[in-house]
């Protein structure tokens, strides 16, 4: 429940949330790659947000997933460049889908890994 005390909290805290871009929002786009991993980069500086949240498949034949090591260091580079936080997320719990989600993160300097449990 929203006290107004919880509301005070949250107003003195309206100015240092930090906001992501998420890639969900662009799923379709991503799908049919008109929106492509690095184009949520440029969204998300252009919008001042803290960073962008993107799946390992998001952006199909050009996601991070599919990117080799060269392409996942300059998606991590571009993010530095623009000051970008980035979390990387993958829809599995199993050992291959989550040590490839780690090697991505840890190519692109990402903060973050997140994985839905399939259990």
């Amino acid at each position: 429940m929203v006290t107004i005390n919880n509301a005070r909290k949250i107003l003195q805290r309206v100015d240092t949330l930090p906001l992501y871009l998420h890639a969900y929002a662009f799923h379709l786009n991503m799908r049919l790659e008109r929106v492509l991993p690095a184009d949520l980069l440029d969204i998300a500086s252009e919008n001042n947000l803290r960073g962008v949240k993107i799946h390992v498949l998001d952006g199909e034949r050009f996601s991070l997933g599919n990117m080799d090591d060269k392409e996942l260091s300059a998606f991590g580079d571009k993010a530095r460049r623009l000051n970008l936080d980035i979390h990387i997320e993958t829809s599995a719990s199993d050992k291959a889908s989550i040590d490839e989600a780690v090697a991505i993160a840890l190519k692109t300097g990402a903060s973050s890994v997140r994985f839905l449990s399939t259990l």
